[in-house]
């Protein structure tokens, strides 16, 4: 009786290593997904807080700036309500623009995308993939 578990060659030692390669490539793809869902999670969750505080400290700016203002210039409050909305509109269409910029980082899984692709490119030249 042959013992195919110890057999190096032949077919089935071919079979044993080309699976025990495909396993160890799932598993390094695998491990890359969770470290890339890892570091875009933390970035998420940092991104939020920032977000929280920037725009906590913006309408309390905001509105300190208007009361001084109104409080200073109460002759001419309409003048510096438009001038106060104004403002305002600047800073929500500056502060879309740059959340729009931030937002066209790359994307998450990248690394993993780009390796698949490698992995599919390789398979298919090697003529594993019809």
């Amino acid at each position: 009786m042959i013992d195919f578990s110890t057999s190096n060659g032949g077919l089935f030692g071919s079979l044993r290593r080309v699976f025990d390669t495909g396993k160890a490539i799932l598993k390094n793809r695998v491990e890359l997904a969770g470290l890339e869902l890892k570091e875009e999670k933390s970035r998420l969750v940092s991104a939020a807080i920032w977000a929280g505080a920037f725009l906590f400290s913006t309408i309390m700016a905001v509105i300190a700036i208007a009361l001084t203002l109104l409080f200073f210039f109460w002759e001419q409050k309409l003048y510096v309500a438009i001038g106060l909305l104004a403002f305002c509109l600047i800073g929500a269409i500056t502060t879309f623009l740059l959340v729009r910029h931030r937002c066209k980082t790359p994307l998450p899984f990248a690394e993993t995308i780009a390796q698949f692709k490698k992995d599919r490119a390789w398979l298919q030249d090697s003529n594993w993939i019809g």
